[in-house]
């Protein structure tokens, strides 16, 4: 598992609201509408790069708040067996389900590859 906690991920989020952006090692996904299908691409192109953090449960468009999804921790094991199954090589990514102001966040760690 990440060492991430509720005042890590505050933090974070605070700085992007501070920045109005996402830096290129950070990828937020409101994920209130189901599973990000984008996420497959995010997790490649970190991997590709210096690694990243991925953030499912975070809406971008409304000043990076939290939002609820329906099964946080469904969304934790798909994107486990997306990480592990559907990108070549596999990749071993370490999450975290947080609570932020009352709202399970997913967190994941996505480390580079090699």
């Amino acid at each position: 598992m990440s060492s991430f906690d509720t005042t890590d991920v505050t933090e974070l989020l605070d700085a992007l609201r501070r920045i109005g952006g996402e830096p290129e090692d950070v990828e937020v996904k409101s994920g209130a509408g189901g599973f990000p299908t984008s996420v497959r691409e995010t997790l490649v192109a970190f991997a590709n790069t210096n690694g990243g953090t991925i953030l499912i449960g975070i809406d971008e468009r409304a000043a990076f708040a939290p939002v609820q999804v329906a099964d946080v921790a469904h969304y934790r094991d798909n994107l486990v067996a997306l990480a592990r199954d559907a990108i070549t090589p596999p990749l071993q990514i370490d999450t975290d389900i947080v609570d932020v102001d009352g709202t399970l966040v997913l967190i994941a760690q996505v480390p580079p590859a090699g």
